[in-house]
């Protein structure tokens, strides 16, 4: 087994409950032993922004943070579509934390950058953007302005994240803080942050009236109601993409009249998801509401052209932008005989297949009762190709997809289903794609058990995994509960054919009488 393996593991240190900090372990396949640790709280970026928000005060309270809120920022929290903590980038990875997204190498801090949004300065026309347009430059701002964390303080909910890492042969880009899931592109050649200059008109009014006293409008708005307002003005402004800014183009594209429902719907507070492609300058994403994900929006955008790939304006047929919920629903409605409309969106999953160039969506819908089987949702998994938005392939099952993912030229996805309709009894399955031909599937239960020795059973609840680079195994990044009632990272590396424990290790050390295991978010192996 060559290469190296990249994951991220989260130790308990106190004082409360949820006191986790996140460090990320660099693992040699072959002997599973551990070659380097990073830890966030070591580094020089922790503490410059440490001393701001201790200065300042902690987001809503402006009371200094306590050690729990600290530890809030030092740990990674992937997001709920793209279940990915972090991305290889040759022999460096890009790693996303909610204060600020690292690229790292063997241990050690290559480059890092804040994530604070841009976006946010640009709309309420605070200069300190301009300041923030070379990735790493940001430190450098922090340390001699704290005029920039106090305007950001200034925010009724100035939350921080660092998500959705991701690479082309061109490009790097994560997204960076919950307000605006702003997506934050960096040309590797010179490490210049990609902004698109385009009429926003929508993002600023939008803003404008949830608070006329923070946000100021650049231009006088005409009278009538505030859709009038919004239709006759025009403001154009240079900015990153982000949910505000990708659901106004998709409005002012469409035309759509401001009665149409699906006006209604990208109208309301949303997150966008996104990855890049290989095409270098265009990304998929996926747009859904903030609670509950019950619809989605996917399509694929080409920041140098300034255009969507493809242009559906139905949005239920077909090509991009998609309604891939809606989509859904009438596939799940012709398999079980259930009119679409008891039927409900219950969260959906992206990744990307560089080597086929698919975009594969799988979608959850709740069903209005239980199947005969005692199922209470059905799963539909959709290749689509990513330029045109046309539907290649797709699977449907019962029970809840759990999670989807790509690594090494395997897509796989989980799906969790009832065994026995009289009975309170689960099992998952596990199904890996070449492109759009099945390679294989297992039951994640059924092969840990097996590993399972006294006092040290291992957890299948795990949504850290990655393939192999020859896709012969795959690493299972879990926790293994020992005697005592400690939790310790273990890895397990499976064959993926054969379904079979070809090794496994228990992480000790890592902690002392502490409770460990390895982090939800998807981690790589490298070549």
């Amino acid at each position: 087994m060559k290469g190296k393996i990249v994951s991220a593991v989260e130790i308990w240190v106190g004082p409360t409950k949820g006191s986790f900090i996140g460090k990320i372990l660099w693992i040699d396949p072959e002997t599973l032993e551990i070659e380097a640790i990073f830890d966030p709280e070591k580094t020089e970026e922790w503490k410059i922004f440490r001393r701001l928000i201790h200065k300042y005060g902690f987001w809503e309270s402006r009371k200094k943070p306590t050690r729990s809120d600290e530890l809030t920022l030092l740990r990674m929290s992937p997001s709920l579509t793209i279940r990915k903590a972090l991305e290889a980038w040759g022999e460096k990875v890009i790693a996303p934390y909610p204060h600020a997204a690292y690229i790292l190498e063997d241990g050690k801090v290559v480059a890092s950058e804040p994530t604070l949004a841009i976006s946010e300065f640009i709309v309420r026309g605070k200069e300190h953007w301009k300041k923030f347009l070379k990735f790493g430059e940001g430190w450098r701002e922090l340390r001699k302005n704290d005029k920039i964390i106090m305007d950001w303080l200034e925010l009724e909910n100035p939350t921080l994240e660092g998500t959705n890492p991701t690479a082309n042969s061109e490009y790097i880009a994560f997204q960076r803080c919950a307000l605006w899931n702003e997506m934050a592109i960096y040309d590797k050649k010179n490490m210049e942050l990609v902004t698109i200059e385009e009429d926003y008109t929508g993002v600023f009014t939008r803003k404008y009236f949830e608070n006329p006293k923070t946000y100021r409008l650049p231009v006088r708005l005409p009278e009538g109601t505030p859709i009038q307002r919004i239709m006759a003005a025009r403001i154009t402004a240079e900015m990153p993409p982000s949910d505000e800014t990708m659901a106004w183009l998709i409005l002012r594209k469409a035309e759509w009249d401001k009665h149409d429902e699906r006006y209604k719907v990208l109208m309301e507070p949303y997150y966008m998801n996104a990855l890049l492609t290989k095409h270098p300058t265009t990304f998929v994403g996926i747009i859904h509401p903030c609670v509950g994900r019950t619809w989605a929006i996917a399509f694929a955008y080409d920041w140098k052209k300034r255009e969507f790939t493809s242009w559906n304006p139905r949005l239920d047929e077909e090509g991009w932008p998609l309604m891939i919920t809606e989509h859904a629903k009438r596939d799940v409605s012709d398999d079980l005989g259930i009119p679409p409309d008891r039927l409900e969106g219950f969260g959906q999953y992206m990744t990307y297949d560089p080597e086929r160039d698919h975009t594969i969506i799988g979608v959850c819908v709740k069903l209005p009762g239980e199947t005969p089987k005692g199922d209470k949702y059905h799963s539909a998994i959709y290749w689509l190709d990513t330029l045109s938005g046309r539907i290649i392939h797709r699977e449907m099952h019962r029970g809840r997809i759990c999670l989807l993912h790509h690594s090494n030229g395997l897509t796989f996805y989980e799906v969790t289903y009832r065994v026995d309709p009289t009975r309170f009894e689960f099992d998952d399955a596990l199904f890996f794609f070449e492109g759009t031909k099945l390679y294989t599937k297992m039951h994640p239960r059924k092969v840990l058990r097996s590993a399972w020795e006294p006092g040290k059973e291992f957890s299948w609840g795990s949504e850290n995994m990655a393939v192999s680079p020859d896709r012969k195994y795959l690493c299972y990044c879990t926790h293994a509960e020992c005697k005592g009632g400690w939790s310790k990272p273990a890895v397990v590396m499976i064959s993926i054919k054969e379904g079979e424990v070809a090794a496994k290790k228990i992480y000790e050390g890592l902690q002392k009488k502490k409770t460990a295991w390895f982090a939800d978010g998807h981690g790589v192996w490298m070549p």
